[in-house]
């Protein structure tokens, strides 16, 4: 089941918990049971054991027999690196799709959430969660252009355990991620497939190099 299928009280229920995992109000190992999880959002059971039941199948939740679910960890290096080689064979074919499907609406949103994301930085450097934010908001813009549902929810699932570690890792540099997400919106703006190809190769390449740095 995806979020697209839930009823919108399980979705607003589902989208409140995820929240609360993305911004360490439930803390990676913590038990979460039903009925107090229920309780705290002021709804029955049933929207919350739906959508911890959604939660689990993106693996950020954990079903523990006969006690409810706990959060999933924190994802490791190794994870981490899995999911970048996932990116590497994904990203930037879904750009260079987007390239030939791209139209001047789209690309009027691409260009709002880099304004939105620029404003954020004019005051110095953006929190991680705004950081995280922007750019899931982003790539899931380049992902609905490129029009390719199976691609756009085995990316959804990625981004969220990738920002589950950006988060614990602030101060990672996001100038340098704006100048890149601009530099894809310019070759999309140009209609040019391998320009997008190579302008979103590159971005995952630095990004790659700045969430795992060399280890000491």
């Amino acid at each position: 089941m995806t979020t697209g299928q839930l009823g919108d009280l399980t979705s607003r229920v589902y989208q409140r918990i995820r929240e609360q995992i993305l911004d360490r109000s439930l803390e990676p190992g913590q038990t979460i049971t039903i009925s107090a999880l229920a309780e705290s959002l002021g709804c029955s059971h049933t929207p919350v054991r739906e959508a911890l039941a959604t939660l689990a199948t993106g693996e950020l939740v954990t079903k523990i027999h006969n006690r409810g679910y706990r959060v999933s960890e924190l994802p490791g290096r190794r994870a981490v690196a899995d999911l970048y080689d996932f990116r590497f064979l994904v990203e930037p074919w879904a750009a260079a799709r987007a390239a030939v499907r791209v139209s001047p609406t789209q690309l009027r949103q691409l260009h709002r959430e880099l304004d939105r994301f620029a404003e954020c930085l004019s005051g110095g450097e953006a929190p991680a969660r705004a950081l995280a934010d922007h750019d899931e908001a982003f790539h899931r813009l380049i992902f609905a252009i490129a029009d390719n549902d199976h691609a756009a929810k085995a990316y959804e699932r990625c981004q969220v355990h990738l920002n589950l570690f950006r988060l614990r890792r602030p101060g990672i540099e996001n100038l340098e991620t704006l100048t890149e997400h601009r530099a894809i919106v310019a070759a999309l703006s140009e209609g040019d497939p391998s320009a997008c190809r190579d302008a979103m190769h590159e971005h995952i390449t630095n990004s790659h190099e700045r969430m795992l740095p060399p280890e000491a």
